[in-house]
């Protein structure tokens, strides 16, 4: 494996897990301002962001191969 290889996935994985704290820190905040019930649409939110990331990294995948 090349050095930019592993250079991108710690990258990737350090921004992941910054997200998730993130993440944590916002459903901690809501739990204690008596805002449990919106967790589930901060979660929600989550997933969808990464259900279009993925979307958006396989149309410019495949758009690129269209070139």
């Amino acid at each position: 494996m090349s050095s930019a290889f592993i250079q991108a996935a710690v990258i990737l994985l350090r921004e992941g897990l910054e997200a998730m704290l993130v993440i944590a820190a916002l459903a901690g905040y809501l739990t204690k301002a008596g805002a449990g019930h919106r967790i589930q649409a901060l979660y929600g939110g989550s997933l969808a962001a990464v259900g279009a990331s993925i979307i958006c990294s396989k149309a410019s995948s495949f758009s690129s191969q269209l070139a």
